[in-house]
């Protein structure tokens, strides 16, 4: 981490946290570059020191008007109170945790659920562990509802700062033809139902979620397979989410083989309507550049975790279809 040099790009970051109000120390450059090429800015510190953070990629990638707009949408964050907000949502998030705890450790209806004689803290903890993940699921839903809306909050003070609206990567970084291209796949994704696809198998992961949790609550042959005496909503809860990572695991695997199915639909959709495959394989190499995309992943590896199928498998089909039909170039 090194202070910025002198120059068009620290006048107009100094200029811009005056007129902002915003106190800080010093502007640093980080050497990003060395570990990958993503791009980013933030802010660290309190009070008179603050300071502004900016990955060096993003000096190489970006104009100055575009980083300056990008540390105005920061400081929107920062001057709308979004940082202690989640300061205050992070304490409450601890607080909820140690409530429930609480209610966990040696708890006597808890334990005669699950026919422990003596309830201990020993098999609270354990019963509070089997239920985190739940838990955390439903709060980091509320938590990204929250920051998406920070977000907006602070694109609107950082355009009305600085009067510009945040710069898109992609109109820079690619030709028109290529940009098109791109364009040509997205509106596949819609003339192909797939948007719509992905609504109902949300909804219907949601409907099996309940009824899986509906089969059990309070299910006697389920408290009877575990030498439960008596059927709970405790047991039948802890028992849920003893099953929820697999079944989410499982859920997730059949969700990317259609999203992979979707992605390679709307690729040729693209490519057709577009008439030219080449420039779509042209901007999903620059994008996998970019991003330091692995090109060869396990086969394994893309089968349990890929929503998008590797940039080379996409390449060989575009290839394929051109290949195949003569009104393509």
């Amino acid at each position: 981490m090194e202070p910025l040099e002198q120059g068009e790009l620290r006048t107009a970051i100094l200029a811009l946290a005056e007129k902002a109000d915003f106190d800080m120390k010093d502007i640093f450059v980080i050497d990003g570059s060395k570990r990958s090429s993503h791009s980013n800015a933030f802010f660290t510190g309190f009070g008179p020191s603050k300071r502004i953070c900016l990955f060096d990629t993003l000096i190489s990638q970006q104009s100055t008007d575009e980083i300056v707009a990008v540390l105005g949408h920061e400081i929107g964050h920062y001057k709308k109170g979004h940082i202690y907000i989640g300061m205050v949502l992070s304490f409450l998030e601890t607080f909820l945790m140690l409530y429930l705890l609480s209610i966990f450790i040696s708890n006597p209806d808890l334990a005669a659920a699950f026919y422990v004689s003596e309830p201990s803290a020993y098999f609270g903890l354990i019963a509070f562990g089997m239920l985190l993940t739940p838990i955390q699921t439903v709060l980091g839903v509320v938590g990204n509802i929250i920051s998406r809306m920070n977000e907006y909050s602070a694109d609107k003070y950082g355009a009305e700062l600085t009067g510009k609206c945040l710069f898109d990567t992609l109109i820079s970084q690619q030709s028109t033809d290529e940009i098109v291209a791109v364009l040509g796949h997205e509106i596949g994704h819609y003339k192909k139902g797939h948007i719509y696809i992905g609504m109902v198998l949300s909804f219907l992961e949601i409907f099996l979620m309940l009824y899986l949790l509906s089969i059990f609550i309070s299910n006697p042959d389920l408290a009877a397979a575990f030498y439960v005496s008596e059927p709970s909503a405790y047991f039948g809860l802890i028992a849920f989410g003893m099953l929820l990572t697999p079944i989410q695991t499982v859920l997730g695997v059949v969700g990317n083989i259609i999203s992979r199915m979707n992605e390679y639909s709307a690729d040729k959709y693209g490519a057709e309507l577009t008439g030219k495959p080449k420039d779509l394989i042209l901007s999903l190499k620059k994008l996998s550049k970019d991003n330091l995309s692995n090109l060869t992943p396990h086969p394994f590896s893309v089968f349990i975790g890929y929503s998008h199928p590797p940039v080379l498998m996409r390449v060989r089909a575009l290839n394929d279809l051109e290949s195949h039909d003569s009104t393509l170039v």
